[in-house]
């Protein structure tokens, strides 16, 4: 349920397109095996969020545009309801 609530945040897709213009996947450490097999994983996995496309970026982008639009549609609202009252 978080999951779905976090795509109407702002934070969500900036964090997203900034993600992606940095290509933080390519940031990930490898996975580290010591000599006795032991293996230390990374606390950190590469995402599909930040894939390094030009596609994932506008979509970003394009939601951004769409919450100023929908939130300036509201104070437009807002204060035409001001100005009549």
């Amino acid at each position: 349920m978080s999951q779905y609530l976090s795509w109407l945040t702002v934070s969500r897709w900036s964090i997203g397109s900034y993600g992606t213009l940095l290509d933080i996947n390519n940031l990930v450490p490898e996975l580290i095996v010591f000599p006795d097999d032991t293996v230390l994983e990374s606390a950190f996995k590469a995402n599909p969020v930040y894939d390094p496309s030009w596609g994932n970026l506008l979509v970003n982008w394009q939601v951004l545009l769409l919450q100023g639009f929908f939130c300036l549609a509201i104070v437009f609202l807002l204060k035409k309801r001001q100005d009549i009252l």
